[in-house]
């Protein structure tokens, strides 16, 4: 369960960020709907108020300026419209409601015969408080705005204080290994203890389940053997037998051998893996007499259980620090594709690989999207693009259920699968190792390995799902933090910064040192515009201006 924990930490942090995010974008879009609606208000009070003096009643526009007016203030109408809870706002919003019902009994008195004096005053007076009405929301907008940027900054800083704890963590548990490794040196000692107990008792060699032999130091001739030795190392005859043959099919002394390391009265220990039985021993070596003779006598214990158990956890212990290091890029780095870049040279380094790469599914092809290299020279690796998909048809089953694709040999698939093979083996693909990347349920693509290092083939694959996982995590942060961004500082309408960019610009270049320029246009009779054609004309008049701006300034920042 521990070693779950950095990534069941860093995930849920990421997805508490993106959850924020979007809260904050939902929030702002409604905002501007309430910001548009009003001004809509606006436009079409003025507009009925003509109409009604220039004896044409609109009895349909009256109606949706109620519908409209009361949804802004409670929040509920069929324009999808959320109640904006800000006390200036709403008690604008309220008096607008009455200044509009003394409209509407004004134009009832008009239709009736009274002069339309007061009608009119009584609009130009609403279309100031309507103007107020947007100025009160706006600021209101504004003010969430900077409160969601200030947020945003709390959970950065939240993070790095998470990343910090989360190293804290891994060295906490580097010292746990170093009191692991004290224990395994205590349970050496503890055997070297029983070594000598079981010399000095001297029990029967034969009976024992270990390997033991004895051998003459200077000829190397095998003296004894047991007969757990004589049935591993399949010996029938010892007469003329050279250890050296017999335990490790050599033609000559072993370069390791321990010989000149061996005292009297002393047990010389160490490990190591033998080739012949494939198997992981710790031997202790002892000087002896033997038929009168001096002698050398080895007793293997067989501990490659253990050994490979300690190989394991320091490969775990090893991939949750990548994985940490890796998760932290992905967030702290600002640009996604080069921390990308940064965690495959992580991964590929760690895996021994000769490269990591992200392959994209593009309709009905594989384009590689980003790579790592083993040495950094780009041009080692074939790049694939518009591969058809077909070639991988037997991993998309896998893929479909989340699993991973670990080839060990790529030599097996030449008879079962040429095609496949033909695509691997053209890039110098001896294995590889490869987990499927989605977005909402739908496969985008992969993570893979080509020829990592075969001692943890069947722990690559795990470690490669949560790496897919945070990719994932990683990608959704960015689009929301873009999207916020383009909320905050662009217009939708004509692309250019708006008023919040304005701001923070306008303080920059107080204090710059270098002569710059501003230029204002002033769209004149744009209100006319919107009476006479509408508004979304006069949004097109306002795009349009936009585009010239960008013509006649072709080297400004817009």
């Amino acid at each position: 369960m521990q070693k779950k924990i950095i990534p069941i930490t860093l995930a849920a942090a990421l997805l508490i960020s993106s959850f924020l995010s979007l809260v904050s974008i939902s929030h702002l879009q409604g905002n501007a709907r309430i910001i548009n609606y009003t001004g809509v208000v606006r436009g079409a009070t003025q507009r009925l108020v003509k109409q009604e003096l220039n004896n044409t009643p609109n009895d349909g526009l009256m109606e949706q300026i109620d519908a409209i007016i009361e949804e802004l203030l409670t929040g509920e109408g069929e324009n999808g419209l959320a109640r904006l809870n800000d006390p200036g706002y709403l008690k604008l919003a309220a008096q607008m409601k009455e200044d509009w019902q003394q409209i509407r009994q004004q134009i009832y008195q008009v239709r009736g015969g009274n002069a339309p004096d007061e009608l009119f005053a009584a609009s130009e007076r609403f279309f100031e408080l309507a103007d107020q009405v947007v100025s009160a929301a706006e600021e209101y907008t504004e003010g969430r705005v900077l409160m969601a940027q200030r947020s945003l900054s709390l959970l950065t800083c939240a993070f790095i204080l998470l990343a910090v704890a989360l190293s804290v963590h891994t060295s906490r548990q580097s010292a746990r290994q170093k009191a692991l490794a004290q224990a395994e040196e205590a349970n050496k000692r503890r055997s070297e203890y029983l070594s000598r107990m079981s010399e000095a008792l001297r029990a029967p060699m034969n009976d024992i389940s270990e390997l033991m032999y004895v051998a003459d130091p200077e000829t190397y001739e095998l003296l004894f053997i047991n007969d757990a030795g004589r049935e591993t190392f399949g010996v029938d005859v010892l007469a003329g037998q050279k250890c050296y043959r017999v335990l490790q099919n050599a033609d000559a002394p072993c370069s390791f051998c321990t010989n000149h390391f061996l005292k009297d009265g002393e047990t010389y220990t160490w490990e190591y893996t033998n080739p012949v039985t494939g198997r992981h021993y710790l031997l202790k070596d002892r000087l002896i007499e033997w038929d009168g003779r001096p002698a050398r006598m080895e007793i293997a214990f067989d501990n490659t259980k253990s050994e490979c158990e300690k190989l394991q956890l320091k490969f775990t212990l090893d991939a949750e620090k990548m994985i940490t290091e890796c998760v932290r890029t992905l967030y702290q780095e600002n640009e996604l594709k080069s921390a990308v870049s940064q965690m495959l040279e992580r991964l590929g380094s760690f895996l021994s690989a000769g490269r990591a790469y992200i392959i994209s599914i593009q309709e009905d092809s594989l384009c590689e999207a980003i790579q790592w290299v083993s040495g950094g020279t780009q041009a080692a690796a074939a790049r694939r693009h518009n591969v058809p998909l077909a070639t991988i048809r037997r991993w998309l089953p896998s893929f479909d259920q989340r699993g991973c694709i670990v080839i060990e040999d790529v030599e097996t698939l030449k008879e079962s699968d040429p095609v496949e093979y033909e695509f691997l083996h053209s890039q110098s693909i001896h294995s590889l190792v490869a987990a499927p990347m989605e977005m909402d349920g739908t496969l985008t693509g992969y993570l893979g390995v080509d020829n990592p290092s075969p001692d943890h083939m069947s722990n690559i694959a795990p470690l490669l799902q949560t790496l897919c996982y945070f990719l994932m995590l990683a990608w959704r942060h960015a689009q929301s933090q873009k999207q916020l961004s383009q909320l905050s500082y662009y217009d939708k309408l004509t692309s250019f910064y708006n008023r919040n960019r304005y701001i923070e610009d306008t303080k920059d270049l107080s204090t710059a040192e270098v002569s710059v320029g501003i230029v204002y246009l002033d769209v004149n009779g744009l209100k006319d515009i919107n009476d006479q054609h509408g508004h979304a004309y006069g949004d097109e008049v306002l795009a349009e201006c936009a585009r010239r701006m960008k013509h006649a300034f072709p080297g400004a920042n817009f």
